[in-house]
Protein backbone atom coordinates (compact mmCIF):
# COMPACT_ATOMS: atom_id res chain seq x y z
CA UNK A 1 0.00 0.00 0.00
CA UNK A 2 1.18 3.37 -1.19
CA UNK A 3 1.25 6.13 1.55
CA UNK A 4 1.13 9.39 -0.30
CA UNK A 5 2.00 11.97 2.74
CA UNK A 6 3.97 14.92 1.58
CA UNK A 7 5.00 16.05 -1.84
CA UNK A 8 8.01 14.20 -1.70
CA UNK A 9 5.91 10.73 -1.86
CA UNK A 10 3.63 12.56 -4.97
CA UNK A 11 6.97 13.42 -6.64
CA UNK A 12 7.93 9.84 -6.37
CA UNK A 13 4.83 8.64 -7.36
CA UNK A 14 4.57 10.86 -10.53
CA UNK A 15 8.38 9.73 -11.44
CA UNK A 16 7.45 6.23 -10.80
CA UNK A 17 4.67 6.57 -13.46
CA UNK A 18 6.99 8.48 -15.36
CA UNK A 19 9.53 5.86 -15.88
CA UNK A 20 6.72 3.27 -16.61
CA UNK A 21 5.72 5.42 -19.03
CA UNK A 22 9.10 6.01 -20.67
CA UNK A 23 9.53 2.23 -21.18
CA UNK A 24 6.31 1.58 -22.72
CA UNK A 25 6.75 4.31 -25.10
CA UNK A 26 10.12 3.48 -25.78
CA UNK A 27 9.46 -0.06 -27.06
CA UNK A 28 6.09 0.95 -28.79
CA UNK A 29 8.32 3.86 -30.61
CA UNK A 30 11.19 1.45 -31.31
CA UNK A 31 8.71 -0.78 -32.72
CA UNK A 32 6.74 1.76 -34.45
CA UNK A 33 9.77 3.50 -36.03
CA UNK A 34 11.22 0.24 -37.30
CA UNK A 35 7.70 0.11 -39.73
CA UNK A 36 9.18 3.29 -40.59
CA UNK A 37 7.07 5.70 -39.15
CA UNK A 38 7.58 8.28 -36.51
CA UNK A 39 5.18 9.04 -33.80
CA UNK A 40 7.09 12.22 -32.53
CA UNK A 41 5.49 12.95 -28.89
CA UNK A 42 4.60 9.66 -28.23
CA UNK A 43 7.17 7.74 -29.52
CA UNK A 44 9.32 7.76 -26.82
CA UNK A 45 12.29 8.26 -29.42
CA UNK A 46 12.73 11.75 -26.90
CA UNK A 47 15.03 14.68 -28.52
CA UNK A 48 17.29 12.17 -30.37
CA UNK A 49 14.00 10.59 -32.73
CA UNK A 50 13.72 14.05 -34.01
CA UNK A 51 17.04 14.75 -35.89
CA UNK A 52 15.71 12.23 -38.52
CA UNK A 53 16.39 8.60 -39.87
CA UNK A 54 15.79 5.15 -38.57
CA UNK A 55 19.31 5.32 -36.73
CA UNK A 56 18.18 8.51 -35.02
CA UNK A 57 14.81 6.56 -33.83
CA UNK A 58 16.20 3.36 -32.78
CA UNK A 59 18.82 5.23 -30.62
CA UNK A 60 16.80 7.45 -28.88
CA UNK A 61 14.07 4.48 -27.97
CA UNK A 62 17.31 2.84 -26.62
CA UNK A 63 17.82 6.03 -24.40
CA UNK A 64 14.36 6.50 -23.41
CA UNK A 65 14.26 3.23 -22.54
CA UNK A 66 17.27 2.95 -20.31
CA UNK A 67 16.23 6.44 -18.96
CA UNK A 68 13.14 5.00 -17.88
CA UNK A 69 14.56 2.17 -16.09
CA UNK A 70 16.58 4.66 -14.01
CA UNK A 71 13.37 6.69 -13.25
CA UNK A 72 11.92 3.77 -12.26
CA UNK A 73 14.36 2.50 -10.09
CA UNK A 74 15.02 6.18 -8.51
CA UNK A 75 11.37 6.15 -7.28
CA UNK A 76 11.30 2.34 -6.71
CA UNK A 77 11.37 3.22 -2.84
CA UNK A 78 7.43 4.79 -3.28
CA UNK A 79 6.41 0.91 -3.49
CA UNK A 80 9.09 -0.76 -1.95
CA UNK A 81 10.24 -0.37 1.45
CA UNK A 82 13.49 -2.27 0.37
CA UNK A 83 13.99 -1.14 -3.12
CA UNK A 84 17.57 -0.87 -4.63
CA UNK A 85 20.13 0.29 -2.19
CA UNK A 86 21.70 2.56 -4.21
CA UNK A 87 19.01 4.63 -5.64
CA UNK A 88 16.47 4.50 -2.48
CA UNK A 89 19.81 5.85 -1.01
CA UNK A 90 20.27 8.82 -3.09
CA UNK A 91 19.46 12.49 -1.40
CA UNK A 92 16.77 13.78 -2.58
CA UNK A 93 18.26 16.95 -4.14
CA UNK A 94 20.09 14.31 -6.53
CA UNK A 95 17.25 12.25 -7.20
CA UNK A 96 14.90 15.11 -8.34
CA UNK A 97 17.89 16.59 -10.88
CA UNK A 98 18.01 13.35 -11.95
CA UNK A 99 14.61 13.33 -12.53
CA UNK A 100 14.33 16.69 -14.31
CA UNK A 101 17.11 16.03 -16.81
CA UNK A 102 15.48 12.72 -17.47
CA UNK A 103 12.41 14.46 -18.34
CA UNK A 104 14.04 16.94 -20.37
CA UNK A 105 16.13 14.32 -22.46
CA UNK A 106 13.01 11.82 -22.95
CA UNK A 107 10.53 14.96 -24.18
CA UNK A 108 7.14 13.15 -23.98
CA UNK A 109 4.55 12.05 -21.51
CA UNK A 110 6.60 10.46 -19.08
CA UNK A 111 9.48 12.69 -19.60
CA UNK A 112 6.82 15.39 -18.28
CA UNK A 113 5.59 13.41 -14.94
CA UNK A 114 9.44 12.65 -14.27
CA UNK A 115 9.62 16.54 -14.58
CA UNK A 116 6.92 17.44 -11.89
CA UNK A 117 7.90 14.11 -9.88
CA UNK A 118 11.57 16.03 -9.80
CA UNK A 119 9.91 19.55 -9.12
CA UNK A 120 7.91 18.30 -6.49
CA UNK A 121 10.58 16.04 -4.84
CA UNK A 122 12.84 19.24 -4.39
CA UNK A 123 10.16 21.15 -3.23
CA UNK A 124 9.49 19.33 -0.11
Amino acid sequence: MVTLNTTRDWGYLLGFIGGIILVVNAIIGLIWGLLGNVIGFIGGTGIIGYFGGLWAVIVGAIVGFLLGLVAVLICLKIVSKKGVAFFTGLDKVVAGIILIVIGIITLGIGGILCIIGGILILVD
